[in-house]
């Protein structure tokens, strides 16, 4: 069976320093070798490449790579050598600080291999451009060497198959795991939703439904971002869908008028922050008769409003979710001292001015008795729309006193010149 080369540039050390030594996804982690590094930990020797980088503008200061042989194939201690040996020629690396670890799990063994980009020398970093290539070719070239079963390559013009379909980016399939949300089945329910779409309204429709929501890009044209914020290509999302025909099917679409990427996070931040606190809001009203009705007392008052600096998750959004909460049940029992006023009959209609003289017959069912539930859905939406006029209102806030702030600099600027 073929080995499996994978990797490319990275940045967040201290997350891979987590990934590299986490005991419990894999039943054994071992550092196999610390080559050019003073360091003995995993987090040390990010800590050291992060160091030898402070003196270029290289953010992608560590290139990764795995090798996976098959669970059937087991590769002696020098053969890994070799292996690694091989990929540092061929990536350009070698000679670079570099460490592995060996993974162990269900009986499979694979090898992380991190090395410094940074020429020291030169103080730049090594180039990483079209390296997805010179993996495959690598892994061709070890099963060759190790005569392991040949596997079949991708990235050539001569194969005589179709291209797979492109799976997940290995840092898809991470992130994904923040939420409990599988990049692959992403791609399946959006690609089913798509099929099933005759417009790009109803596509919009179908994945609001699920929880998505669609979005403008940065540097494309249209955008998902799931339910745990996560921002997806839709052309990298949908099987058998380029980036034109994303654009054609959803032409029917205004895009300027759909949120970016940040309003669109900042929408499911506020979801997940908001619904917690809304489910347990009450939906069914107190009796109100007349005869048992009490005047409120000021503790009550103050419990019905509460304070977001009393919320025992420290969450503000909370707080405001039960102040709002506390509003909406002040006016039901407006709504219900009205009812008492009226013999528990239905409101009259105001008259119009050009006929107060004559009365107006009101139908008595078509309106709501004034002391009916309240819809959940429609106090829902009410509270989310109020808070996102007040994170509104807090931005322009915020973007007034930077504006401010800036003149006041260009003033002192002045004067001092």
């Amino acid at each position: 069976m073929p080995i499996i080369i994978n990797g490319g540039s990275r940045r967040a050390g201290t997350w891979w320093a987590k990934h590299l030594t986490n005991a419990e996804k894999n039943e054994r982690v071992e550092i196999a070798e610390i080559c050019g590094l003073v360091a003995e930990t995993v987090a040390d020797a990010f800590t050291e490449m992060k160091a030898l980088a402070a003196g270029t503008k290289c953010e992608n200061y560590f290139y990764q790579a795995n090798i996976n042989p098959h669970a059937d194939e087991h590769l002696t201690p020098e053969q890994w050598t070799e292996a690694v040996d091989t990929l540092e020629r061929n990536l350009g690396l070698t000679g670079q600080p570099r460490f592995v670890v060996e993974h162990e799990k269900e009986g499979r063994t694979h090898r992380h291999i991190v090395w410094s980009r940074i020429d020291i020398e030169q103080q730049k970093a090594i180039p990483d451009s079209l390296t997805a290539k010179i993996h495959e070719q690598t892994s061709r070239e070890l099963e060759v060497t190790f005569d392991l079963e040949p596997g079949k390559s991708v990235l050539v013009r001569d194969r005589k198959f179709e291209r797979p379909e492109r799976g997940p980016e290995k840092w898809a399939m991470f992130r994904g795991e923040r939420h409990g949300l599988d990049p692959r089945a992403i791609t399946a329910e959006l690609t089913e939703l798509w099929n099933g779409a005759d417009t790009g309204h109803e596509f919009k429709a179908a994945i609001e439904e699920r929880g998505y929501i669609l979005a403008r890009g940065d540097r494309r044209d249209f955008v998902v971002v799931d339910q745990g914020g996560d921002v997806h290509s839709l052309a990298r999302r949908i099987q058998g869908a380029k980036a034109q025909d994303i654009r054609d099917g959803l032409a029917d679409l205004d895009r300027d008028a759909l949120p970016d990427v940040r309003e669109a996070k900042a929408q499911i931040e506020l979801r997940e922050q908001v619904e917690p606190s809304l489910d347990a809001l009450p939906c069914e009203l107190p009796d109100r008769s007349t005869a048992d009705r009490e005047e409120p007392s000021a503790e009550a008052g103050a419990e019905a409003f509460g304070s977001p600096r009393e919320d025992p998750g420290g969450n503000p959004l909370r707080g405001i979710a039960r102040i709002l909460d506390g509003v909406a049940n002040i006016a039901e029992n407006a709504l219900g001292l009205l009812d008492g006023l009226t013999g528990g009959g239905p409101l009259p209609q105001p008259q119009p001015k050009s006929s107060l003289s004559e009365p107006q017959s009101v139908p008595v069912g078509e309106y709501p008795a004034p002391s009916a539930p309240l819809d959940p859905d429609t106090r829902r939406e009410a509270v989310l729309r109020a808070i996102a006029e007040m994170q509104k209102a807090l931005r322009q806030d915020e973007d007034r006193r930077d504006r401010e702030a800036g003149r006041t600099i260009d003033l002192e600027r002045d004067r001092a010149r």
